[in-house]
């Protein structure tokens, strides 16, 4: 249950990020880099994932393992990237 309200929290913190990123490009009109999009892909991924779980609810460990690999890419490219 406690993993659940977790994995709750991430799925909401990775749709406001996802919304945050295309208010900045589409309404104040900053165009990202390549690196910039790329560094999109964990939180969709997260989300597409995240959503799968809550619906399945299963294979919970796996999954907060598979989360924690995407973000580890994603914070590894953003140091890239920095």
């Amino acid at each position: 249950m406690k993993n659940k309200t977790v994995l709750s929290v991430i799925l909401f913190i990775s749709i406001f990020a996802l919304i945050a990123a295309y208010f900045v490009e589409y309404i104040l009109g900053y165009k990202p880099c390549n690196l910039c999009l790329i560094e999109r892909l964990p939180y969709f991924f997260a989300i597409v994932i995240i959503f799968l779980y809550l619906t399945i609810n299963r294979f919970e460990k796996l999954i907060l393992i598979f989360l924690g690999l995407i973000f580890a890419s994603g914070t590894i490219l953003s140091f890239y990237h920095f």
